[in-house]
């Protein structure tokens, strides 16, 4: 049963994690994991760094400036996180609009979707440095998997920090390239015996998840939702 739940859009068993990164490719925050088969709607309502965002309960004394459509400035308070069409449509979450008529509109658009590279880039970043998330997770205990995964954001972010990129991003480093390339040869493989693996997963409530939701459909609408788009 558990397997099945983890058989995502991917065609294979698949852990979700749901990470917030700035555009130093520092990681904010992480969820802890989900079945594969649970979309980003449904995530993101159990995503207290998200939430707390959309409540103002953080960040909501920053300021900024925006422009208006008539060159004039605008100062705005309150963060914003750039997001893919899969969310719902909350004013903290902004997303390129797929389908638009408005120039202004498709031209904001593409400059948003130009943005939301970093996440991608970060997931690069972590597969280059830690082996184990780039050829897959040969463990079978569900809260072991999500401490990896959590384990290998901490040490990406004091990485950063060492390399003094957490200050000042440097695009020599090309871990999306020979830099973060490894042969899957060069991984040593594990494999568990038929009465390990009876081990590993004899214990319901260790590999258990802990969100007892249904799987969300319908998109959650904001009225505010387009301000910064319709500025």
């Amino acid at each position: 049963m558990l397997k099945n739940l983890h058989n995502g859009k991917e065609g294979y068993t698949t852990r979700s994690f749901e990470v917030t990164v700035n555009h130093k490719r520092q990681i904010l925050a992480t969820t802890k994991g989900f079945y594969g088969t649970y979309n980003d709607k449904t995530i993101v309502k159990y995503d207290s760094f998200v939430q707390r965002i959309r409540s103002r309960e953080i960040y909501s004394d920053i300021e900024y400036e925006i422009f208006s459509s008539d060159g004039t400035t605008q100062q705005i308070k309150g963060l914003y996180l750039i997001c893919d069409g899969g969310y719902h449509k909350w004013r903290c979450l902004q997303c390129p609009m797929r389908y638009a008529s408005d120039e202004s509109i498709k031209l904001w658009s593409k400059m948003l979707e130009s943005l939301r590279k970093d996440v991608e880039c970060t997931f690069g970043i972590l597969k280059g440095r830690f082996r184990i998330l780039k050829t897959g997770i040969r463990f079978y205990n569900i809260d072991i998997i999500d401490d990896i995964f959590i384990c290998c954001c901490t040490f990406h972010n004091m990485l950063l920090k060492n390399d003094g990129l957490d200050k000042n991003w440097s695009n020599e480093i090309n871990y999306l390239g020979s830099d973060g390339y490894h042969e899957l040869d060069d991984v040593t493989k594990v494999f568990f015996t038929s009465n390990e693996r009876r081990t590993l997963t004899s214990d319901a409530s260790s590999i258990g998840n802990s969100h007892n939701n249904v799987d969300i459909t319908n998109i959650e609408y904001e009225s505010s939702h387009s301000i910064l788009r319709d500025k």
